[in-house]
């Protein structure tokens, strides 16, 4: 996601690196491994640009937990966003785009992703409707003890890549639009 976001804030940026293992659908306890290396990150933030996206699950409140991941703030290069609740819900978010994808009706896509419980199950409950075989085994857990399905990733980028639109996006997810204004001021020498 951070990928995308940041191609359409401008076409100068490109990612460098990523933090191995995010192509994984096995990397479950990802948002863990990164909050243990975070102030690593931010330090290195004083050199280079990091772009972070966390999702915020159960907490209350993005700006708090921003604040317990960086007490001392984040350094000049480090953009941290929280995605409100998870970034499924920024997918969700381009609610044409989404319905797209599936070939479901757009009226089934909830019109404020951000507000939703668990975008993930909700995301799971859309494309147990799709009409597309390939799609929903893909995403789908195979069985009860996988969280997410074989190709988890690999679809939804595909999604993002071919219909999801941040112009749209960004009017139904307030956390997505922080996130997007937070990329189009940033600058880097």
């Amino acid at each position: 996601m951070a990928r995308v976001l940041l191609r359409a804030a401008s076409p100068l940026y490109s990612v460098e690196r990523e933090l191995p293992g995010l192509d994984n659908p096995r990397f479950a306890a990802g948002s863990g491994q990164i909050e243990k290396k975070l102030v690593s990150f931010n330090d290195a933030a004083r050199h280079a640009p990091f772009v972070v996206i966390l999702d915020l699950d159960e907490r209350s409140c993005a700006p708090g937990y921003r604040d317990a991941l960086l007490p001392r703030g984040a350094e000049r290069y480090m953009i941290l966003r929280i995605a409100v609740r998870e970034v499924e819900s920024w997918l969700l978010a381009d609610r044409d785009g989404f319905a797209r994808y599936l070939g479901v009706a757009v009226t089934v896509i909830p019109p404020e992703p951000d507000d939703l419980p668990d975008p993930k199950r909700s995301l799971f409950d859309l494309v147990r409707r799709s009409r597309r075989r390939s799609i929903r085994e893909s995403i789908l857990p195979i069985d009860r003890t996988a969280r997410l399905g074989p190709d988890y990733n690999g679809a939804l980028m595909g999604m993002v890549n071919e219909y999801w639109s941040r112009d749209r996006a960004v009017s139904n997810s307030p956390s997505l639009q922080r996130a997007v204004d937070a990329l189009d001021r940033f600058r880097f020498p």
